[in-house]
């Protein structure tokens, strides 16, 4: 069936990905948005043609239909969002010529926030440069928190938001964060100072980005705020 091509090629590059027999190129880049995109249109039209059979012998083969219709709607949707959070996030920042990135998001642009041995030793053994870029004006809108935050609500905000710590000190904390389906990485560095609490998120890679670490710092910087 026409509408089940894109979520089955889909799951066969996330298989592919997770097993170590395709790269995040071949994966993400050429499976699921390149090709994905023509299978979306394919899907639609199967779709159509699902919803033209159901009306024309509705008693016999209503469920298969709905079904093919369901998964049609639900894939060509999904892929759609990832393709315009891509194009958004990439128009958004387009003005700005230091726009990096690699660099991720920071609430402070001034005084910049770096990351532990520990995730620079990661980044370093997974093939990316360790040394991040520093993270300037950008589209995501966030703010410092304006008190000093304990260590050990930090610890919390960072697992809230879907961080696995990898470090926590008197004046920092940090994590990391896998995405499910493409296993994107993104480390997280909370700053803690007197009167002022500070947070960072930096993707791995760059070009697949789309705006995640911008929403992972708001998650996090949510997860700081005091709880009454």
């Amino acid at each position: 069936m026409l509408a089940l091509l894109l979520p089955l090629t889909v799951f066969v590059a996330i298989a592919g990905l997770k097993s170590g027999l395709l790269p995040i190129e071949t994966a993400y880049d050429l499976l699921t948005i390149g090709v994905g995109f023509y299978l979306a249109g394919l899907g639609a039209f199967g779709a159509i043609l699902a919803l033209i059979g159901v009306v024309r012998a509705f008693r016999s083969s209503w469920l298969i239909g709905l079904a093919a219709i369901l998964i049609a709607a639900v894939s060509v949707t999904l892929l759609v969002r990832e393709i315009n959070a891509g194009m958004a996030y990439a128009l958004n920042n387009k003005a700005d010529p230091t726009f990096n990135a690699r660099a991720g998001v920071s609430t402070d642009t001034t005084d910049q926030i770096g990351f532990s041995s520990r995730i620079l030793a990661e980044r370093e053994a997974d093939g990316i440069d360790p040394v991040v870029p520093p993270a300037g004006a950008n589209s995501c809108e966030i703010a410092a928190l304006p008190s000093q935050t304990a260590p050990g609500a930090a610890g919390y905000a960072l697992q809230e938001a879907g961080f696995e710590i990898r470090d926590i000190g008197v004046n920092r904390a940090n994590g990391v964060h896998t995405s499910f389906w493409f296993d994107r990485t993104y480390d997280a560095a909370i700053r803690i100072r007197p009167g002022r609490t500070d947070v960072r998120v930096a993707p791995r890679d760059g070009a697949r980005d789309h705006g995640t670490s911008c929403k992972l710092a708001q998650k996090i910087l949510t997860g700081l705020q005091p709880r009454r």
